[in-house]
Order: C-alpha cells, then structure tokens, then sequence
C-alpha cells in the first residue's frame, strides 16, 4: 500500500491575472465531490519512484512510478516497469513529467495508468480538460493522455496532435474532431478542451480556437486512462515531450472559468507574454559557459530563455555544450543584479560556445554563434514584447590571439554595429567586453595586443565597456593558463555588474 501524504498535497495559491490578487486553487473543482483528477508533477510530495510509493522521487531524473491524484478522487497513475516510467524533468519555471526517455536516458514509451478515470469522467455529460506541456518532437501523432477503446471505430477521448500539426481531440459521445491551431515544437503552451452537450470546444493559451457540435454517439467500453501516450488494443500515439499540470474536471466550465486556469496555469509554469523582465545576452568563449568548478546557485527571479521558452535557470546555462560540476560569471551577476534590483525579474540568453572566434568567423556576421545570438534575441523579443534588453555580455580573445587575427579590432566593432541593427532590442544595450586571464595574456608575444582591443572598446564605440580582469586585482586561471579558477569567475561575474 502506497503512502498517502496529508490532503492539502503542498497545494499553491496563485492570483488571477490584471492584479486582482484574488486566489485561485484548483481544488474547488473537486470540493463538492465532483470526478476528475489533478496531476501536479511540480510537487514533489506526489511523485514515487515505485508505483507502491516507498520510494519518495527527490530531484530531477528520478523514475516516477506512481503520481498522485490532488483532486481527492484517488485517480492516481501508476507505472510497475520502472523501464516504462518517465522521469521527473525540468519544465517552465518548475519540473515536469518528461515522457519518450526513461531514466536511463534510453528512448522509450514511457507512461502512467489511472485506471478507473476514464469510466468516472467520460460517461459524463460534460467535463472539461486543461494541461500545461511542452513537445520536444514533432512526431506525426501524438496524445498528451486520453483513454481509448478496442471497438474497431476506435471511438476514444484523447488531448494531442495529428499529423497535420494541428490540435485535435475526438469526442467521446462519437468520431468528432475537433480541430484547433498548429502548436510550435520547443513552446510551453496551456490548451483547454471543454466537453459538453451543445459543443465542443478548444482553447490554446487561453484564446477559444475552436468549436464543433457533439458527435452524438453512445461511448463504448473505455480502456485505461493513460498520460503520455493512448492505449487502446495497445500502447501508441506516444507523447515525446514535457507535461507541467494536467486538470481533469467533471462538469460544464464557463469561458471565465477556463480563462482562470489558463491565468493559473500559465504564471504558474512560465512567464505570461505580457511580462516585463530584464534580459542580459552572453555570448563568447567558454569562460563565459563555465569552466571553474562549482555549482553555485542562481537567486530568486532568475530565468532563461532557451530559444523557445523561459525555464528556471540550470547551472551552467543552456549555452553550447555546458559541462555539469561547472559554473560561469552569471550566477555572481544574478546575485548582483537581484540585490539591486530587488522585485525585478532577469532573463539570461546563453549563446557562447567553447573554443569559438571571430577568426573563423563564427562571431562574424552571419556566422553560426552571431546567428544564434541574433535569433535568440529576435525570438525572445517576439514572444515577449516588454522584454527590455540590458546588456550584452561577452568573454572572447584567446582563440583569436591564438590565430593572430589581424582583424579582431574591426570584428569587434562590427559585431556592436551589426547586432544592434540586426537584433534591435539590442540597440540600447550596453556591450560589455571581459577580459582575459593574465597568465594567457602574458604567455606569448603579441597577446597583449589583444586584450588592449578589449580594454578600448568604449573609446571606439558608443555604450560599451571593457570588464578588467587584471584590476583593481589580478584574476587567476585554474591552473590551466586559459580559464579562471571558482573565485576569479566569481569576480568577474561582479565586474561585470559594475561596469553596467
């Protein structure tokens, strides 16, 4: 028998959007004794890692065997294949369940079964589903949970994509599709489905997208409710993706209703497009990634932005290739820039990839790390219009000294120059331009020469500033004569605070 933590279940009260401050818990749905489920994978106090429930799940990577239901219901989902269970991920602003991969890392038709919900829910009249997730593939047909049939129309209820890319879901009463907007791969998106009498309908991120008249057909024997993938003569349609929430609500709710829970919903997993944030770009080499050994962590109202959503900072950030045990001058900035800012929300975008220069032009106009830069900007500024750029961060110098770059000075300008007509939000950025470790500086002839590039940069170009790695103190390299050691990237992390 599985351990049943106390009713509450940690739950959280969020407020509505437009400030009014008034609480919501999804709770309410459930007080009355009304049929569904919740699934709150971001609480820890309802995931196992054994369907029985001895085995508490305690961090991200973890198995989870047995997901408990918040309604008061007891619908909770089990997995006994500890090979077939997904693995507790990061999502959004939390954790999630992700679905496709085991905790071994393998591919897999990982899933939970609750029973007996489908029987309790879809006989129904009328209910209504909401899930916060995020698609990782865009694989042709999948379904975020439902519950099928064996009958040979396969009549079935279920929440996913078709091969189109398009949002459908199939009335339980019949056949009908309901057909809603194309998802984009990589986005945390909030959909609704409501069932009902009179209709059909579909709302994404809170925007009603569709509507169909009921299909009006008697459901059949329903098989296990299932999330992350359908079962119906067999396991298919399997969801390769994260899933934040997933409410299952008996009864009609009104359209104010469901744009409550998408407000919920939606502040509760990621920022909403209206929000007003801080950004800070980096962009560079690998001192800039990480490379002193460590793992600090980041403040309170940290993100990231990954290209296509703002999760919760991890350590290092989402540049290329991060190597976990290590850390950069970004969470000595954050903390900074948190006390300073005290309320305001920051958003890194980590761009920088080890061993890269403007030499070989990847930094150059229409290289790939100028390219990711410029994108992720573009993109960050197009899914959040308030998003207000403050600075761009960059660590770079020692490949290029390496190859005796002749032109370091004017890619360094023309990177300035190009970013902030090709990436506008960037336009009244400051440009911050961090030195190198001494001892690489001062290894061979002619790299001073190209730290002073760096150190100049203000005097050539307008709103920019060079970040001194050798005073008011030298910063020392690990050991390895190129990358700074924990408390160097410390310092650095802090000057280049400063220098805003």
């Amino acid at each position: 028998m599985f351990f049943m933590p106390p009713m509450s279940l940690g739950l959280t009260r969020y407020s509505r959007a437009g400030g009014s401050g008034i609480p919501f818990d999804p709770s309410i749905f459930f007080a009355n004794g009304e049929q569904g489920a919740w699934y709150d994978p971001s609480d820890l106090t309802t995931l196992f890692q054994d369907a029985a429930g001895t085995v508490p799940v305690t961090a991200d990577g973890d198995p989870v065997g047995l997901m408990l239901d918040k309604s008061g219901r007891g619908h909770h989902a089990t997995q006994n294949d500890i090979s077939l269970a997904p693995i507790r991920s990061p999502i959004g602003l939390g954790s999630g369940l992700r679905n496709g991969r085991n905790y071994s890392g393998l591919i897999a038709n990982t899933h939970l079964i609750a029973d007996s919900l489908a029987e309790d829910v879809y006989r129904g009249p009328a209910y209504t589903e909401h899930v916060a997730f995020q698609d990782i593939s865009s694989a042709a047909i999948v379904a975020l949970f439902g519950a099928g049939n064996n009958a040979v129309d396969n009549r079935f209820s279920w929440f996913g994509r078709s091969s189109s890319a398009v949002v459908k879901t199939y009335n339980p009463g019949g056949s009908v599709i309901v057909t809603g907007p194309t998802w984009t791969v990589g986005n945390i998106r909030v959909m609704s489905a409501r069932y009902g009498p009179d209709s059909i309908s579909i709302w994404e991120n809170g925007i009603k997208v569709a509507d169909r008249e009921p299909g009006g057909v008697a459901i059949s024997a329903l098989n296990q409710f299932t999330i992350g993938g359908l079962r119906r003569t067999s396991l298919g349609n399997i969801f390769n993706g994260k899933i934040a929430e997933i409410l299952i609500c008996q009864g009609y709710q009104s359209d104010g209703t469901i744009q409550t829970v998408h407000n919920y919903l939606t502040h509760k997993h990621t920022l909403p497009s209206n929000a007003v944030f801080d950004v800070v770009v980096l962009g560079g080499q690998s001192n800039m990634i990480a490379r002193a050994v460590g793992s600090p962590v980041h403040p309170n109202n940290v993100y990231q932005w990954t290209g296509s959503s703002i999760e919760l900072p991890t350590n290092p950030l989402a540049h290329v290739g991060p190597v976990a045990g290590q850390f950069g001058p970004d969470v000595s900035f954050a903390e900074a820039y948190v006390a300073a800012n005290p309320g305001r929300k920051l958003v890194f975008v980590p761009c920088a990839d080890g061993g890269t220069s403007f030499s070989t032009g990847y930094w150059r106009q229409g290289g790939n790390g100028y390219n990711r830069m410029r994108d992720r900007v573009n993109a960050l500024v197009a899914a959040y219009p308030n998003a207000n750029i403050r600075a761009v961060l960059m660590q770079i110098g020692e490949n290029d000294a390496l190859a005796a770059n002749g032109s370091f000075e004017a890619d360094v300008d023309a990177f300035i120059s190009n970013m902030r007509t090709d990436a506008s939000a960037t336009s009244g950025a400051k440009f911050l331009w961090g030195g190198m470790v001494q001892s690489y500086v001062n290894s061979q002839p002619g790299y001073r020469a190209f730290q002073d590039v760096l150190a100049n940069v203000g005097s050539r170009n307008s709103n920019c500033a060079y970040v001194d790695s050798e005073s008011p103190t030298v910063l020392l390299d690990k050991g390895d004569g190129v990358h700074f050691d924990a408390d160097g990237i410390t310092e650095m992390g802090r000057r280049y605070f400063d220098s805003l």
